[in-house]
């Protein structure tokens, strides 16, 4: 498959995934009510508390999400903290989709 093909295969599968998709807006949202870079992030426990899932389902969605180019990965205080990207071009998209619901 082409690289092209596998992308678009990647974001099909990921906004099938209805986990996939809360973790997306729980990082998104965390993004537009902070000021500050360093309160974006959110680390794994955090999002688990949200999203009910096992931790090793847990990081294969954030593995994926990653992959992907949505989500970029952390390390602080021997945890990994994850931030949306909002400066890709998914990013952008996602963005208008939730002003759009607002």
């Amino acid at each position: 498959m082409s690289k092209d093909r596998l992308k678009k295969h990647g974001f099909i599968k990921i906004f099938s995934n209805k986990n996939q998709v809360k973790i997306l807006f729980l990082l998104a949202d965390q993004y537009k009510n902070r000021k500050h870079p360093e309160r974006e992030t959110l680390s794994l426990g955090e999002i688990r508390s949200r999203i009910k899932v096992s931790m090793p389902t847990l990081k294969r969605y954030m593995g994926a999400l990653e992959n992907a180019g949505l989500v970029q990965k952390f390390r602080s205080a021997n945890t990994y903290h994850y931030r949306f990207i909002y400066e890709s071009e998914m990013g952008k998209l996602l963005d208008r989709l939730m002003e759009m619901m607002d």
